[in-house]
């Protein structure tokens, strides 16, 4: 039974407190906290919000929890097998407990009486993104030096989401455009679905996510494919918008992403030069010399190095140049540890009314497959808005079959 300060079942509720408190850190403020402060904070400490409603609201069971408990015994075997002792494997606990939580919160906050509250929420939120993205790249060389933490240029362009995280802000407005193209009963109030898209679009541009991008093309390809014919016109206009913004912004560079896929096609010629393995084993960025090195040069890991091997998750410190869920998971805790996390993901996503990715709707296929390609470059399971996406998107999706 849902907690309410009152009998109507739209009162502010606990949850609905918890939820917006969560909502607010992680899409509007964090990024400013870190940027104007010197507190210790960081977005992960949003689970310790949401705990306090575990005694308020029951766990409803749900299979994707069945394989956050397999990936949790992956961990612990891994941990065992490789002697890193109990720190190390407890630490790793948390790559279940975000997911769990953030989920969890969704699932009891929301209900189809709130679907169109929480619809023009989220795109103003989106929306909101655009100046703020646009003040960071033109003043960048400005703002930079003011902040109380440290960031590179690229990783700047972050809107209002966590310090340097411009994948989950651009991932969070990808999965806009999939609810506003793609979604075939977005609310009526909801206007100029085409011209908010394209906006989402340029922000995504604007900032530094280059696997977003590529998938940000790729989803006005398959809407385009499907309407050619009656948006012949907004066709050539977004064309022009979205392949002349690099013109304005030197620096962006629309090719980038898909030099990068292209290069991971030569992931048996040993990486050289600016990326090499040497520099990898160093703990310098090298991600294609990283797939090189665990998928050619090493045997098959099924259970890894150990957690928390190789990226110590508070100081960040690296001993080797990994990035990405994908890489990093299957570093640490193998191939079976790997396949245990997508599952976790894969179920979270299509966790409502026996859905599969075969039978479920276009929007959270779509939805499934951005967040592959973003596992390649980012870590997701330990990305507390990363995560918040997955389970509002995933549960809108949903609970009115938008599709």
């Amino acid at each position: 039974m849902i907690k309410t300060f009152n009998n109507s079942p739209l009162s502010l509720s606990v949850s609905s407190i918890i939820f917006f408190i969560v909502f607010f850190l992680l899409f509007m403020s964090s990024g400013s906290i870190i940027y104007f402060t010197n507190i210790p904070y960081r977005p992960i400490y949003v689970i310790f919000i949401i705990m306090p409603l575990l005694f308020y609201y029951r766990i409803r069971l749900s299979q994707y929890q069945i394989y956050i408990a397999l990936f949790l015994l992956v961990v612990i075997i891994s941990g065992i097998f490789n002697g890193m002792g109990i720190n190390g494997i407890t630490l790793y606990f948390r790559y279940a407990i975000v997911p769990f939580l953030l989920v969890y919160l969704v699932d009891i906050y929301f209900s189809p009486q709130k679907t169109n509250k929480i619809i023009r929420i989220l795109i103003f939120v989106g929306l909101f993104q655009f100046p703020v993205v646009l003040i960071q790249k033109i003043f960048h060389q400005k703002l930079i030096p003011l902040a109380k933490g440290s960031i590179s240029e690229p990783d700047f362009y972050f809107g209002t989401f966590p310090w340097s995280g411009d994948p989950s802000m651009t991932f969070f407005l990808n999965c806009l455009i999939i609810l506003l193209l793609f979604a075939q009963k977005v609310p009526n109030q909801i206007k100029n679905k085409i011209v908010l898209s394209l906006i989402f679009s340029i922000t995504i541009f604007l900032s530094g996510s280059d696997i977003i991008r590529l998938f940000n093309m790729i989803l006005w390809g398959l809407f385009y494919w499907k309407n050619f014919r009656k948006n012949i016109f907004i066709l050539f206009s977004s064309i022009i918008i979205v392949f002349s913004t690099p013109l304005f912004f030197d620096n962006i560079k629309v090719p980038v992403a898909i030099r990068k896929i292209q290069h991971l096609g030569k992931i048996y010629e040993t990486p050289t030069g600016g990326g090499s393995v040497e520099e990898f084993l160093s703990g310098n960025y090298a991600r294609a010399a990283g797939y090189y090195f665990f998928f050619v040069k090493e045997p098959i890991h099924f259970f890894g190095d150990g957690p928390t091997k190789y990226v110590s998750p508070f100081s960040r410190e690296k001993r080797l140049g990994i990035s990405g869920h994908f890489l990093l998971l299957y570093s640490e805790i193998g191939l079976l540890g790997l396949f245990a996390s997508y599952m976790v993901l894969y179920k979270i996503i299509f966790r409502h009314k026996k859905m599969n990715f075969l039978n479920s709707n276009k929007c959270l296929r779509y939805l499934f497959i951005s967040l592959v390609l973003l596992s390649l470059t980012s870590n997701i399971l330990n990305d507390t808005s990363v995560m918040l996406t997955i389970a509002i998107f995933s549960k809108l999706f949903n609970i009115t079959q938008l599709a």
